[in-house]
Formats: C-alpha cells, structure tokens, sequence
C-alpha cells in the first residue's frame, strides 16, 4: 500500500542538485525551477496557499509540528455518522487515481464524518429547512464555494459536489494531494491541519485526532 512521500512532492523536472545542501536534503526555501532558476516562493498566508492550489503553481508551505497538540480536546465523536464503512473500495480507488495514500484520505473522511457532521445533524433535527451558514457538505466537508474553481477543473459543478460523494471525495484527494506537494517531510498531522485550516503554521489537535484514526484504522468495523 502506498505510503505519504519522503519528499515535498515538486515534479522530478522541477527539482536540481542546487537546490540541496550537502547531506541531500531540501534546502530550506530554496528549491529551484530547473530551467529558469527562479526561488520556488514560501507561501503561509491562507489566501496565498488557496491560489496556489487552486492555480497549482509552486509554493512552499511552512507550517512546524506542535507538541503540544491533542486529540483529547475535540468534541465528541459521532461513529453513528461514519460513511466509509461498506463503500471503503471507493475511498481507496479515488487515493490511488489521485497518487495519495488511501488511509490518509479514508482517516480525513471519518474525521469530518464523525465529528464534522454539521448537514446530517440539521437535517436529522429539521429535515425541512437546511440553515444558511451550512455550506460544507459530507463526507469531506467541502465547501464548493472556496474550491469551485478546483471542482471545475474536475469537471463537477455544485451539485455534484454538495450531493455525490465520489465527486465530493475527489476534490477532497485532489486538495490533499496539493497540500502533501507543498509541505516539506509531509506528515499526517501537518497535512490533515493544512486541510483543516489552510493559514495553520503549526499543526493541530485536528490533525493529532486524524493521525490517532489513521494508525488505528477507525473506519474499519
């Protein structure tokens, strides 16, 4: 099974021995465009990193490991909304097509399923009336309005994101994958907080949550 990338993830053309220092490794914000030389920029603003990977234009995106992050701070876990369970073959399939490791995609998927279930909740109180502010939907919470011009590039409109989930879950991979791309030694915990919160420059209880479902395979019953 395919594992996170041991590398920030620039294309193979992208990469030059200049832009490593003497032991091998990314030097820090100076990866390199090999035919133009140019400085790849550090991005951390959340509109700046929005762009980047709306447009997938290089960027870096800074963001250090909290030590002090946990899981245990999160609001109760609602198992009763986890969606992965018996269509789980679709969760790894779109993993694979997009080139990130599945488990990190089903781990974010019952991640916002159990404890991001802001759509299953309203309309299990009030079928009849969807509240205005909810505009994320399930499994992955996207919310289409802030990555449309993502969906579009898919070739999915609104509808098929706010209503099907593999649409849905397609632009969650394809988000994640842009994200994994732009991290130097992309971890669980600093890609899930990135997808939790695009301007985090340290990760999160979030993404400490995510890492804990990811190694204990919360999905699987």
């Amino acid at each position: 099974m395919r594992k996170l990338h041991t590398f920030p993830g620039l294309p193979e053309e992208q990469r030059t021995e200049s832009a490593r220092d003497s032991e091998g490794d990314p030097l820090r914000g100076r990866l390199q465009e090999q035919d133009t030389g140019r400085q790849i920029p550090i991005v951390n603003t959340e509109a700046g990193r929005r762009q980047s990977i709306i447009y997938n234009t290089p960027a870096i995106f800074e963001i250090a490991q909290e030590p002090q992050a946990s899981y245990g701070t999160l609001e109760v876990e609602v198992d009763f909304f986890d969606e992965i369970y018996g269509d789980d073959f679709m969760y790894y399939e779109v993993a694979h097509e997009v080139g990130i490791d599945p488990n990190l995609l089903a781990a974010i998927a019952y991640m916002e399923a159990s404890y991001g279930c802001r759509d299953h909740i309203d309309l299990w109180s009030d079928p009849w009336n969807t509240p205005w502010w909810n505009s994320s939907f399930r499994p992955m919470n996207i919310h289409y309005g802030q990555w449309k011009p993502l969906a579009s590039e898919l070739g999915y409109l609104k509808e098929d994101v706010d209503n099907f989930t593999r649409p849905n879950v397609h632009v969650a991979a394809v988000l994640l994958k842009r994200i994994e791309e732009r991290v130097r030694a992309p971890s669980v915990e600093k890609i899930a907080s990135l997808y939790h919160f695009l301007g985090a420059d340290k990760t999160m209880n979030y993404g400490d949550r995510v890492r804990y479902i990811y190694d204990h395979k919360s999905w699987i019953k």
